[in-house]
């Protein structure tokens, strides 16, 4: 959120937040308090108010320990409605990795369900 302009004090500059409409969290190994840790950040697509990101945790050795598949929706916290992002939080938006098209990471795009 600080790399996109809304942590808490960018939340209330701008009056907007952003809320998670659905995710999909994968553990795939174990991780430990104080463990460093990375995160890095693919955005797969967007409009002018939503996101659609897809976010894998590693260890310090490069190990895969989790994966969260999300769609979030840019809030307008006056009126609690959706609402386009605020143009510097656009602009950050922008700079962010982004997934070529049909070359998404290979656990993006799962489903859920029990297969019959």
């Amino acid at each position: 959120m600080e790399r996109i302009g809304l942590e808490a004090p960018g939340c209330d500059r701008h009056g907007y937040t952003i809320y998670t409409l659905e995710t999909h969290l994968c553990y795939r190994r174990e991780a430990h308090q104080g463990q460093p840790l990375e995160v890095a950040l693919t955005l797969l697509d967007r409009d002018a108010k939503r996101l659609h990101a897809f976010f894998t945790l590693f260890d310090e050795e490069g190990n895969l320990l989790a994966t969260s598949e999300q769609m979030l929706m840019g809030m307008n916290r006056e009126s609690g409605r959706p609402d386009a992002f605020p143009v510097p939080v656009a602009e950050a938006i922008a700079a962010l990795p982004h997934a070529d098209a049909g070359a998404w990471p290979e656990l993006a795009g799962r489903t859920i369900g029990i297969r019959r």
